[in-house]
């Protein structure tokens, strides 16, 4: 790793593509100073909202090579912005470090995703992959390096490695937890017994799918936070304008309040079935029974697979000494409203929950600043990391059962 990303005197840039957005920051080399930081929406959205939809979009090599254009294109926005924030031209860029789930890995990287797609779910690769930029397309110096970070296995990237080196949960005494919360989620147990990974399908509700009302974090007046003010209702909207629907955040909030007013039931019965947050001159606003129904389904998944993972260690939610919640959707929760849902672990002292910011990309910076101090880190991060597959043990339909109550 060392020896191909050579020290230059110039600009890198570090790249965390999410399935939801990609985010970058742009950096000067060798000091590692930030000179700017953007992001840009991920263009395969129209491919799919989830991530097997798109893989299934690129089965075959017409529309590998769609899905592939697209994030190219996605990638170059960002490079576009953020050299014109910082007054540099792209041509000053000589590395590039990439992070993101397998299947962002191998679409970027133009590899057949088949195997990825159907079970058992394999990456097809787990090596750190070295390509020249500009033949990926990217808008970079002729002669820009370009790493992707590798996979840990089946659908858990080398988002989740990054996370793990930017947090240094790889080196503590105590077990320690990250948890990548999402459509398409990751969570890691660094304990001394190992460090044990899984990946998690919660489904499209944390994005406002499947939400009678939702919509997506990003759209004007998308209600994203609720909160409970002298007895009433406050919500807060994407640009301070009237409410139109409700994102995930926002069900998550509204749903830890209605659980506080006993409005809804430790089972997740609604009282009367529906409940209207918002009642204005141009909308009415509701969430019905089957919001929460969805709500409860993708936050068992997240809980069950902390279960899952605490017991293939050994240890117990006592022993947790942090629990970080990171990810596009993640880092814009409030912790108290995931806590009083179960997507936190109630068992987890609330003390002990945190917020990783940017783990992944600032993990990813790591490496580009870095990259031989980086080498051995990342060597023993994978020799002690098992790819847990949550479904596969036979404890898990019991588990995820349990964690559908509130």
């Amino acid at each position: 790793m060392g020896s191909f990303l050579r020290k230059k005197r110039g600009l890198g840039v570090a790249l965390d593509i999410g399935t939801t957005a990609l985010k970058g920051l742009l950096v000067r080399l060798p000091s590692g100073k930030v000179l700017a930081e953007e992001d840009v929406p991920n263009e395969q959205k129209a491919f799919g909202r989830d991530v097997i939809t798109r893989l299934q979009s690129a089965s075959d090599e017409a529309g590998l090579a769609r899905l592939n254009r697209s994030t190219v294109s996605a990638v170059n926005k960002l490079l576009l912005k953020l050299v014109s924030a910082s007054g540099r031209d792209a041509g000053e860029v000589k590395n590039v470090v990439a992070v993101g789930n397998s299947a962002m890995h191998h679409i970027v990287l133009s590899i057949d995703p088949k195997e990825l797609a159907r079970a058992p779910f394999k990456a097809v690769t787990t090596a750190t992959e070295r390509r020249n930029a500009a033949l990926l397309g990217l808008r970079t110096s002729e002669d820009a390096e370009f790493l992707f970070l590798p996979n840990i296995g089946g659908f858990v990237g080398s988002d989740a490695l990054a996370n793990i080196l930017s947090s240094g949960v790889h080196r503590r005494k105590r077990p320690s937890v990250i948890a990548d919360i999402g459509t398409n989620g990751e969570i890691v147990l660094a304990s001394r017994q190992g460090i044990f990974a899984a990946s998690c399908a919660a489904g499209p509700v944390f994005e406002g799918g499947h939400i009678s009302c939702g919509m997506p974090a990003a759209a004007d007046g998308a209600v994203k936070g609720v909160s409970l003010e002298n007895g009433r209702l406050r919500l807060e909207t994407v640009g301070g304008s009237e409410p139109k629907g409700l994102t995930g955040s926002g069900l998550l909030d509204l749903a830890a309040v209605l659980l506080r007013q006993g409005k809804v039931s430790s089972r997740g019965n609604l009282a009367g079935g529906s409940f209207v947050f918002y009642d204005g001159p141009k909308r009415r606003l509701a969430i019905t029974q089957d919001d929460i129904r969805q709500l409860q389904l993708a936050k068992a998944a997240f809980a069950a697979g902390v279960r899952i993972l605490l017991k293939k260690s050994g240890a117990g939610f006592a022993a947790i000494s942090g629990f970080y919640v990171t990810g596009v959707f993640g880092g814009s929760i409030k912790l108290s409203a995931a806590r009083a849902v179960g997507l936190i672990p109630k068992a987890v002292a609330a003390g002990k929950t945190k917020y990783l910011s940017k783990g992944a990309l600032y993990g990813a910076k790591k490496v580009l600043v870095d990259p031989s101090g980086c080498a051995g880190e990342i060597k023993y991060i994978l020799s002690r990391c098992v790819h847990v597959e949550l479904h596969r043990d036979p404890s898990f339909q019991d588990i995820y059962a349990e964690e559908i109550a509130f």
